[in-house]
């Protein structure tokens, strides 16, 4: 059978995040910096909305060519980084990920079956919004020096809030 509790699945792990978040804030002592709402719900929503496409990708996809598909996660982070951040990378880094990618995509041709388009638009999805996570986590943290505890906190209660509404519009909560 299909697995169809994603958003179920996703709340549940986004509020285990949060607690270690908490457990990690406590245990350090640091101060509790609290960061922009609107990009704190930004990279809470792209981290559980790359992570329910990337899960809702596995119906229609092979598990192999997910995996593979996802390892190509670099190119999107260093053009969102780019086209946002005006981030730059050094040449060394721009051929390395040219070369994953390439490799990635050789192996995967080498497939005996085609993969299902609507598959393979749920990982662009991820994809996408796994450029727009890393993109605004770099931004939260050069514009408030979160620490790890504090980021992984407001990621994942804005993960919370919405993988719950989507269980529970879903029925899946």
């Amino acid at each position: 059978g299909r697995f169809t509790a994603t958003s179920f699945l996703l709340f549940f792990l986004c509020l285990i995040n949060v607690v270690v978040a908490v457990v990690g804030m406590l245990f350090f002592r640091r101060s509790w910096r609290i960061p922009s709402t609107l990009q704190s719900i930004t990279v809470g929503f792209s981290y559980v909305g790359a992570m329910y496409f990337a899960n809702e990708s596995l119906q229609y996809l092979p598990y192999p060519t997910q995996v593979l598909g996802k390892s190509c996660k670099m190119i999107p982070v260093m053009w969102i980084g780019f086209l946002n951040r005006g981030k730059s990378y050094g040449v060394r880094e721009t051929i390395y990920v040219f070369l994953i990618t390439l490799g990635i995509n050789l192996f995967l041709r080498g497939g005996s079956t085609e993969p299902n388009i609507y598959g393979l638009v749920l990982l662009f999805l991820s994809l996408v919004l796994d450029g727009i996570t890393s993109a605004t986590q770099d931004q939260l943290q050069a514009e408030y020096k979160l620490t790890t505890h504090e980021l992984m906190f407001f990621v994942n209660f804005w993960g919370c809030i919405l993988s719950f509404v989507l269980a529970v519009i879903t029925g899946q909560g």
